[in-house]
């Protein structure tokens, strides 16, 4: 008869705004089951699809996140490599990564980006999927890379020590070495294979495995007082799962100069 009554929880003043909205995808979820059912779903730990895609920059960064969190796959994140791609401007990795965000939109995953701001092509190309809104989730700007945002530069320093005296070479010589002045991931990877008897360059799997080994033992980040960044970053990819995407697409968005979310 062209009349919707309440339902219950409206009538007995239960209902809190937009909570059926936040629960079944709608305020009147038998109107639109099809709808309703990957809320349903994801409400009783039902869904299947991944929740999270974390794209990261470079091989370090990828097997730290490993060392974290196991096995992402069964927390629901897919974890992507960029292999420094988009500052290096090969094989349109720009339009790559576009395409890879949208895909993320049109099945209503979260997306994560790690990247170095030392680059001025990743900034350029972070700041252009944020005006386009293709970015629901998670900036991780590391200033100016990820070793330097997330450690002390004495605490690189001691954690490369320790992967020397691992595979049976002097610690000591790392650690007396002349670090002043250094201040990037780079510069410290090459001071470092001056300076190590072993002679091999500070990154990938070793470099990353130890790098998160030490933040899980060492949380807090002496330079700030807070949590590592990185293990903040962690901890959202991992809770991905309890988070509401529709209300994170429709409250937030990113500040184009510092990457920080902020309510729109």
């Amino acid at each position: 008869h062209g009349t919707q009554w309440d339902e219950e929880d409206l009538c007995f003043g239960y209902h809190a705004t937009g909570s059926r909205v936040r629960l079944y995808g709608a305020e009147r979820p038998f109107d639109d089951t099809m709808r309703a059912k990957p809320f349903l779903a994801y409400r009783f730990g039902l869904s299947t699809r991944g929740t999270v895609r974390w794209y990261v920059e470079g091989e370090t960064e990828y097997y730290a996140v490993l060392e974290i969190l196991q096995e992402p796959s069964i927390l629901g994140v897919e974890l992507l490599n960029l292999r420094g791609q988009i500052a290096s401007g090969k094989g349109n990795a720009s339009l790559i990564l576009e395409d890879a965000l949208k895909d993320d939109l049109s099945q209503r995953r979260f997306s994560i980006i790690s990247f170095d701001t030392d680059e001025d092509a990743n900034k350029r190309t972070i700041r252009s999927q944020i005006a386009q809104g293709n970015i629901i989730g998670e900036i991780n700007a590391n200033k100016p890379d990820f070793e330097f945002a997330n450690f002390s530069i004495g605490e690189l320093v001691e954690i490369a020590a320790l992967i020397d005296e691992r595979f049976g070479f002097d610690g000591a010589k790392v650690r007396t070495a002349d670090w002043n002045r250094i201040a990037g991931g780079k510069e410290f990877a090459e001071r470092y294979q001056k300076t190590s008897e072993r002679r091999v360059p500070l990154k990938g799997k070793i470099w990353g495995e130890a790098l998160a080994s030490y933040a899980i033992a060492n949380p807090i980040n002496p330079q700030t007082g807070a949590r590592r960044a990185f293990l903040q970053t962690a901890s959202a990819a991992a809770w991905g799962w309890h988070s509401h995407y529709d209300s994170r697409k429709a409250d937030f968005t990113f500040d184009i100069t510092s990457f920080e979310a902020k309510r729109r």
